[in-house]
């Protein structure tokens, strides 16, 4: 059974369908307050710097990461958005940093950097870029507080120095996330707060670069996105197996702009399927039915595709 439409998110940390992956609130955070708008901005405060020698110092000299004159360019670590079934890995290594361990504690439900004495609580995301300019990668993470229903904040840590240089949360009143833009670049997504809708966009910022170092922001426009999809599954008839559906928008209402013949199931050679679309618009309601049909008994893996995004679902007919 598919939840309620605001709990979308809380799914992907709680149900037996989806992964957990810890949201990450740094221990001991310094926080700095922004209305993540062009007009009231912060900037980093000065800091100690690590040493040449230290394991994070990663210089960001890529084409990457220095390929946008105007804009900030971040890299998408994990984001549950995308990546919505899979289980946190225990070790996660990021290319940019090689030689720093994030490790993940199942009973804390947190990423940490144990050589750096750092850890990140409950973390919905990562994604990587220099965002005070300073030539190094910064962690860029989304997390989620509270129960039941839960309120999503973003913060940004220095690893370089060792040190927070943002967060923002507003509980009850807006979620936050990190994501690209189609060219890479790294946006802050304000999302409305509310318990009936979710993912309605308010406004998408972009990190604008300047010579001050500052933490500035341009706000920036798109329609709507289609970030991911949920899967529950279940018996349906004799050697049947029914898998519902329940997309991951931005910005928009429509639950229906994906057509049916863009979902795709791909594993073993005897079975067929039909996608139905659920025309009804009640709250838990699925957007679409994956029908699978199977010639015999059988345990087996399927893959459902929706456009560049996948999921493994484990499918059992007795």
């Amino acid at each position: 059974m598919m939840i309620k439409k605001k709990n979308i998110r809380l799914v992907l940390l709680l149900s037996i369908f989806v992964c957990v992956l810890a949201n990450c609130s740094i221990n001991t955070p310094q926080s700095f307050e922004s209305s993540l708008s062009n007009s009231n901005n912060s900037s980093s405060s000065e800091k100690e710097a690590i040493t040449s020698d230290h394991s994070s110092n990663i210089s960001t000299n890529s084409d990457h990461f220095s390929d946008n004159e105007k804009y900030i360019v971040g890299k998408r670590v994990f984001d549950n958005d995308y990546n919505n079934c899979k289980n946190p890995e225990a070790t996660l290594k990021i290319d940019e940093f090689p030689d720093l361990e994030f490790s993940y504690k199942q009973l804390d439900s947190c990423y940490s950097i144990e050589s750096l004495g750092i850890t990140f609580r409950y973390c919905y995301s990562f994604y990587i870029a220099d965002i005070n300019q300073d030539g190094f990668l910064d962690i860029c993470y989304s997390y989620a507080k509270g129960s039941g229903t839960v309120n999503f904040g973003i913060a940004i840590y220095d690893i370089h120095n060792n040190t927070a240089l943002f967060e923002k949360e507003e509980r009850g009143t807006f979620d936050y996330l990190f994501d690209l833009d189609d060219d890479g670049c790294l946006l802050i997504e304000e999302l409305n707060y509310n318990e009936d809708i979710p993912h309605l966009l308010n406004k998408a910022l972009r990190f604008l670069k300047n010579p001050n170092n500052e933490l500035l922001f341009e706000e920036f426009s798109f329609e709507s996105k289609l970030k991911g999809f949920l899967c529950g599954a279940g018996r349906g008839d004799r050697n049947q197996y029914k898998v519902s559906i329940l997309l991951i928008h931005v910005g928009t209402n429509d639950r229906h702009e994906l057509s049916a013949n863009e979902i795709l199931a791909e594993g073993i050679v005897d079975f067929t399927y039909s996608v139905e679309k659920y025309e009804e618009l009640s709250e838990g309601s699925p957007d679409f039915n994956l029908i699978l049909n199977f010639k015999r008994k059988i345990t087996t893996n399927i893959t459902v595709s929706i456009r560049d995004m996948k999921q493994t679902i484990r499918v059992s007919v007795e």
